[in-house]
């Protein structure tokens, strides 16, 4: 059996920045294990401050940290942001508190004003609702980047045909994460941070899965009511516009066949609103360093990645009466778990001025 080919950026990262990066070890590690003077210490260590416990500020958020039961992972994720300059802010704690307070607010009043029975009235004004900080290898609140328009990149792919569902640490084990057999998350990160990214946004770790516990499937059907809409935002949100796109699978090697496939990047219905021509193509391996430019070679020899996607540009950049008619034949063709799926994907890429809100239960019909 021959050995896939390898993604040299999925090896360990090692860039100028490396040392404020966790390995998924002290990410782990409870802080409570390491009491408030070992998490001072650590805190210290890699973001080069000189605190004591006796800094402003500093042994109240260590004991928030610790009284809840964060491993240092989470931890890291919350305080890294804003830690260098805790000698200055943190002299009124109830000042940071309130500011902690305020985002949080915040985020939650977009989602809840952008919603009123069950119509989205405020559609492309909803922000991720979660992110993947890379240093720390924690999932966190979108607002805990204390951004407005967080420099996150966004990653697109297609669903790979073999799942293994993880439980992970990763994101605090809220969900089972389903990923592509023989891909790790770990090899995800890696190529994602030397690809030069800090946050990220990916699904199956920022928009909350399947669960077999009825209660945090409650909690899922609830966000999925506006989350799953305004999925696009996550693609257009960010600052950086560094969109990732896997086209085989997440984490998978660029391969030049089975581009007509069901599964594959290019004919999946979710992906067409997740399009950036400026996209970096994910999974590049020696064999094939360029895949944008690369012939397919199992097919039409002078067809390229980039010759299938021009007719996309056509349709997305598109503004006068005929874009209705191209986005229905282009979405008619491609494949989804289900046709509600598709009329959310259609509502979004239409600009509607409203979006109903997403019911996966719910008939073709009705929606």
């Amino acid at each position: 059996m021959s050995k896939p080919p390898q993604v040299p950026l999925q090896h360990p990262y090692e860039g100028y920045d490396a040392k404020y990066v966790l390995s998924p070890e002290a990410a782990s590690i409870p802080c409570a294990s390491l009491g408030h003077a070992g998490l001072l210490s650590e805190l210290n260590r890699i973001l080069h401050t000189a605190y004591t416990l006796k800094t402003p500020g500093a042994f109240t958020l260590l004991e928030d940290c610790i009284s809840s039961k964060y491993d240092f992972g989470t931890a890291y994720a919350h305080l890294r942001p804003f830690w260098v300059c805790l000698h200055w802010i943190a002299g009124d704690l109830v000042s940071l508190r309130n500011m902690f307070a305020e985002y949080e607010k915040n985020d939650q009043k977009a989602r809840e004003d952008a919603q009123v029975k069950g119509t989205i009235v405020k559609p492309y004004s909803v922000p991720p609702r979660r992110v993947w900080d890379l240093q720390a290898h924690r999932v966190v609140p979108g607002w805990r980047t204390f951004q407005p328009c967080p420099s996150y990149w966004p990653v697109s792919h297609s669903w790979a045909d073999a799942i293994a569902i993880i439980d992970t640490p990763v994101n605090q084990y809220e969900w089972p994460v389903p990923i592509p057999v023989g891909v790790t998350l770990e090899m995800v990160r890696n190529e994602l941070l030397n690809l030069g990214a800090e946050y990220a946004w990916l699904d199956i770790l920022c928009l909350r899965q399947r669960s077999d516990d009825p209660e945090k499937e409650k909690i899922r059907l609830r966000e999925w009511e506006i989350d799953v809409p305004t999925i696009g935002n996550a693609y257009q949100f960010s600052k950086t516009e560094q969109t990732v796109q896997y086209c085989n699978g997440l984490g998978r090697p660029f391969e030049t066949f089975g581009w007509d496939g069901p599964r594959h990047w290019l004919n999946r219905a979710w992906t067409l609103q997740e399009i950036n021509w400026e996209a970096i193509i994910g999974g590049v391996t020696e064999e094939i360093p360029v895949p944008m430019d690369a012939a397919r070679t199992d097919g039409d020899c002078t067809t390229t990645l980039r010759t299938m996607m021009e007719p996309l540009t056509v349709i997305l950049t598109n503004n006068n009466s005929m874009l209705l008619f191209l986005l229905l034949e282009e979405m008619k063709r491609r494949f989804a778990s289900g046709d509600i799926d598709k009329i959310a994907g259609l509502g979004y890429l239409l600009r509607s001025h409203t979006l109903p809100t997403y019911y996966e239960s719910q008939s073709v019909d009705k929606a």
